[in-house]
C-alpha cells in the first residue's frame, strides 16, 4: 500500500512539476519580452541603470523585513496547523498573518518612500560619479516602494494555493505582471517624447501596478479553494510565535543575502555607470533555466517535504530530497552549457531601439561566467528548501554569514574595488566568479552537514548520474560551440534577427545531441521530463 502511495505521489509531483514548468516557461518568455521592451525603451543607459536599481529595491526590502516569514516559514506552519488541528485553524492562522502583513508592510513601504535617498545609498557604496543614476533611481523608488505590500500579499496567496496543490495561479500570475510592464515600456518612448517627466511617471505607476495585479489575480482561486479572509490581529497566536521562531534564521539569511546584493550592485556601478543595467539584462537569462525547471520542481517538492516532516516521515523526506537534487542537477547542467555557448546570441536578442550591438559583448561575458554558477545555484536553492522543510535554517544562516564574507571580498577584488598590484579588474565577470565560489562552498558544506545529521540519501548514485549528464553535456556543448562559430561566419548575429536564427539552430543542435547522449548513457530524468513537458505544452 505504501509503495503504491509513493508511486502516486511521485507521479503527482512529476505532473505538477511539468505543469509549473510549462506555465513558468510562458512566464519567462513574457519576462524576456518585458526585458526586451526595457532594452528597446531604455537601452543600456544611465536611465536603465536607475530603473534597475530602483526596481530591485522593493523586493529586497520585502525579503529583508518579511520574506523569511512569508515565503519560508509560512507554508510549513500552515500545513502543521491544518494537519494537526483543522482547516478552520489553518485559515484563522493565515488570516492573522495576512492582517499583520498588510499593516506592517504598509508602514515599511511608506517609510521607504519618504526616506528614498537614504535607502538608495545602500546600492551605491563605491560610486562617486553616478549622480544622475542615483537621482533618477531615488525618484522612481518613491513610487516603487509600495510594491513591498503587494509582494507580501502575493507570497501569502501563493503559499495558501501551494498548500492545496494548486500551482496554476501562483505560476501564471507573473505573466499578468509582465504584460502590464511590457505595455508600459512600449508606451514610454511616445510619452517621454512629449514630456520626460511624464515618461518617468508612466514607468513609476505602470511598474507598481503590475505587482498589484500579480497579487490580485490569485484571489478567485483562493476563494474557490475555500479560504475566507477575516481581518483580525492576534499577537498571542501560537502559530504566529512558531512562524517567527522558524523565520529568525531565514531573516538572518535574507539580511546577509541583501548585503551581498548591495555589494554586487555597488561593484557593478563601480565598473561602469550602466553596470546595474548590464547585470539586469544578463540576470534575466541566467535565471531563465532555473526559473522554468528548478523553481517548479523545488516548489512542488517543498510542499511534499514539509508535509512529510509534519507527519514525522523522515524516510519520505529523504526520498523527495534525493529525487529533487538528482532531477535538478540532470536538468540544469545541460541548460547551463547552452547558456554558455549561446550567450552572444541570447544578449543579441535585445538589439533594438536604444540597445545597440556594442552593448552585447560585456553582458555576454557576464552571462558566460554565470553559466558555470547556475548548477551550483540551483542545487543550493533546493537544499535551502530542504532545510526550511526541516525547520532548521539556523545552520544555513551560519554558513551563509561565513561564506558571504568570502563572496563580498571576491566581488571587490575581481571588479577592481580593491586594488591588488599585478592583478587587474575582471569587470562584470568578477561578479560571476564570486558567485561560483560562494554557491559551491554553500552546497558542499550544507550537504555534508545534512548527511552527518540525517544519514545518507543516495549521494553516491547522484554523483554517478551527474557525471553521466556532464559527459553528455560536454559532447553536446562542444558540437554546439563549433556550430555557433560556423553560423557566426555566415550570419550577422549583431542584430535581433541574426541572433534569433543562430540561437535556434545552435540550440537545437546542442540540446538534440545532449538528449541522444543522455539516452545512450541511461539518464532517464532528462528524457522523461522532456517528454512530459512537450506533452504539457502541446495541450496548452
Amino acid at each position: 500500500m505504501t509503495i503504491m502511495k509513493n508511486a502516486d505521489t511521485t507521479k503527482s509531483i512529476a505532473r505538477s512539476t511539468a505543469m509549473m514548468s510549462a506555465l513558468t516557461l510562458i512566464s519567462r518568455v513574457t519576462g524576456f519580452i518585458r526585458t526586451w521592451a526595457m532594452a528597446f525603451a531604455l537601452g543600456n543607459t544611465i536611465l536603465a541603470a536607475s530603473f534597475s536599481l530602483a526596481n530591485n529595491l522593493p523586493n529586497m526590502i520585502y525579503e529583508l523585513v518579511a520574506g523569511g516569514v512569508l515565503s519560508t516559514a509560512f507554508l510549513p506552519i500552515y500545513l502543521q496547523q491544518r494537519n494537526t488541528r483543522s482547516r478552520e485553524e489553518g485559515n484563522r492562522y493565515a488570516s492573522n498573518l495576512l492582517s499583520l502583513a498588510l499593516i506592517f508592510l504598509g508602514v515599511i513601504a511608506l517609510l521607504a518612500s519618504i526616506f528614498s535617498p537614504q535607502v538608495m545609498l545602500t546600492q551605491t557604496l563605491f560610486s562617486s560619479n553616478s549622480s544622475e543614476t542615483v537621482e533618477n533611481a531615488v525618484w522612481l523608488f518613491r513610487f516603487f516602494a509600495f510594491q513591498i505590500v503587494f509582494y507580501g500579499v502575493s507570497a501569502i496567496f501563493g503559499g495558501l494555493l501551494n498548500a492545496e496543490r494548486e500551482y496554476f495561479w501562483p505560476a501564471i500570475s507573473s505573466v499578468f505582471m509582465n504584460l502590464i510592464i511590457i505595455v508600459t515600456f512600449f508606451a514610454y518612448p511616445f510619452v517621454s517624447s512629449l514630456s520626460g517627466q511624464a515618461g518617468l511617471l508612466l514607468l513609476a505607476i505602470g511598474t507598481t501596478l503590475s505587482i498589484a495585479v500579480m497579487a490580485c489575480v490569485q484571489i478567485p482561486a483562493l476563494v474557490k479553494a475555500g479560504f475566507r479572509f477575516r481581518f483580525h490581529i492576534d499577537l498571542h497566536d501560537e502559530g504566529l510565535h512558531e512562524t517567527v521562531r522558524l523565520a529568525l534564521p531565514a531573516i538572518l539569511c535574507t539580511v546577509i543575502n541583501l548585503v551581498s546584493l548591495s555589494f554586487m550592485n555597488s561593484c557593478a556601478l563601480h565598473v561602469a555607470p550602466n553596470g546595474p543595467a548590464s547585470v539586469s539584462y544578463a540576470w534575466m537569462w541566467y535565471q531563465f533555466p532555473y526559473g522554468v525547471l528548478g523553481v517548479a520542481l523545488s516548489t512542488a517538492l517543498f510542499t511534499e517535504m514539509s508535509d512529510r516532516m509534519s507527519r514525522g516521515d523522515v524516510y519520505g523526506f529523504k526520498q523527495h530530497l534525493n529525487m529533487g537534487l538528482r532531477t535538478t542537477c540532470l536538468l540544469i547542467i545541460p541548460m547551463a552549457a547552452m547558456l554558455f555557448v549561446c550567450s552572444d546570441e541570447l544578449i543579441g536578442l535585445y538589439t533594438a531601439g536604444k540597445f545597440t550591438a556594442s552593448d552585447i559583448a560585456p553582458i555576454a561575458d557576464l552571462l558566460r561566467g554565470w553559466a558555470f554558477a547556475l548548477p551550483l545555484y540551483a542545487c543550493y536553492m533546493f537544499v535551502y528548501r530542504a532545510y526550511s522543510s526541516l525547520k532548521n535554517l539556523k545552520t544555513v544562516a551560519i554558513c551563509n554569514l561565513v561564506f558571504t564574507c568570502v563572496q563580498v571580498m571576491l566581488y571587490m577584488l575581481f571588479t577592481g574595488v580593491i586594488a591588488v598590484p599585478g592583478f587587474g579588474s575582471l569587470g562584470l565577470v568578477g561578479i560571476a566568479c564570486g558567485d561560483i565560489v560562494f554557491y559551491g562552498l554553500m552546497l558542499v558544506v550544507l550537504l555534508a552537514i545534512l548527511v552527518r545529521r540525517r544519514g545518507g540519501f543516495g549521494l553516491g548514485k547522484l554523483v554517478i548520474a551527474c557525471l553521466k549528464v556532464t559527459i553528455a553535456t560536454l559532447i553536446g556543448g562542444v558540437v554546439a560551440e563549433l556550430a555557433s562559430w560556423g553560423i557566426a561566419s555566415v550570419i550577422d548575429i549583431s542584430n535581433i534577427f541574426g541572433s534569433f536564427i543562430a540561437l535556434v539552430i545552435t540550440g537545437i543542435i546542442g540540446l538534440s545531441i545532449i538528449f541522444v547522449m543522455c539516452r545512450i548513457l541511461g539518464v532517464s530524468e532528462v528524457t522523461d521530463f522532456a517528454h512530459r513537458l512537450v506533452r504539457r505544452l502541446g495541450r496548452k
